[in-house]
């Protein structure tokens, strides 16, 4: 299991809101399933503006973008940005 260290970074001034018992394995939707090339949710209030999921155009050189949804939202999993593939205002 890989230690999670995770920040959301968001312009929009309505800050985000969750827990670590909010964050899950997404095929497991259980807290604390977490390993290398994982998806992980993250279940709160206020995590982005508006619902976007991936598209064929976000995807460049065959990996997911690092920043999604009408202002975008980004997740800095242990130093790096992690790859988004849905965001809305209760779940990324």
């Amino acid at each position: 299991m890989l230690p999670l260290l995770l920040f959301l970074v968001q312009s929009d001034p309505s800050f985000p809101n969750y827990t670590a018992a909010s964050i899950a394995n997404t095929a497991a939707n259980q807290a604390g399933l977490y390993s290398a090339n994982t998806l992980i949710s993250i279940y709160g209030t206020n995590l982005s503006a508006g619902t976007q999921a991936v598209s064929a155009a976000d995807v460049r050189g065959g990996s997911l973008p690092t920043a999604l949804g009408p202002a975008p939202v980004r997740v800095l999993l242990d130093g790096q940005f992690a790859s988004m593939y849905f965001v809305s205002s209760v779940r990324l």
